[in-house]
């Protein structure tokens, strides 16, 4: 091998390192921009295909409720309810027990999709909280449930690791970079779980090491 062409092949590998640094880089800047939201796999021939398509319609359905949930909770405000301490409000004791996206939510409410939907006052507790925290907190993961990129079963993650971050860019920098990573893969439940408890301690980390830093 001559010299000159050692050197080209050295240049040429230096390259490809300083590209695949970059993209490194770029890939874990944070950044709240969503990927291409679509099922991570075509539509199978035959009894198969039926069971993905039935499957993907739960979730976009699933969607709709939640959406439809949170539109309901709006037009219910706790403003309507009778102070704490009037004669027929909610017991102290069960209101400190909501959940606190539902203090703006009239306590009638849980009791309306009781009676509507045939289900028992903590599930229709659930069913508020969820839905609101879908639309307002994870707007992203909803419309990748609609969008047949996660199904149902991925939720309890999205909810119980992302929805409770109180920093609305932080959530929303680390909702999109699951989704990202997610994309295009088959993922179960547990490894998304996996995933975000990863994440959302490394974001923790950066944080407790940025206040040190500020500490004086």
């Amino acid at each position: 091998m001559t010299t000159e062409a050692a050197t080209g092949d050295w240049y040429a590998a230096a390259r490809r390192r300083a590209v695949a640094a970059g993209r490194r880089r770029r890939a874990a800047k944070a950044s709240t921009e969503l990927p291409e939201l679509a099922p991570p796999v075509a539509l199978s021939d035959g009894p198969l295909g039926a069971v993905q398509a039935a499957d993907r319609e739960i979730g976009r359905q699933t969607a709709l409720r939640a959406r439809a949930v949170a539109e309901f909770a709006a037009t219910r405000p706790a403003t309507a309810d009778r102070a704490q301490g009037e004669p027929g409000a909610m017991s102290p004791e069960r209101w400190a027990a909501r959940p606190e996206n539902l203090r703006p939510v009239s306590e009638w409410a849980a009791r309306e999709l009781v009676v509507g939907l045939s289900i028992s006052a903590s599930a229709a507790d659930v069913m508020l909280s969820r839905s609101l925290n879908l639309v307002y907190r994870l707007p992203g993961t909803l419309a990748a449930l609609e969008a047949g990129a996660l199904h149902p079963g991925h939720l309890w993650t999205m909810l119980d690791k992302v929805a409770p971050i109180d920093d609305p860019i932080v959530r929303a920098e680390v909702e999109a970079e699951l989704l990202r990573w997610a994309a295009g893969r088959i993922v179960a439940p547990a490894q998304l779980a996996d995933k975000a408890r990863r994440l959302v301690a490394t974001r923790d980390a950066r944080s407790a090491a940025r206040r040190l830093e500020k500490a004086p």
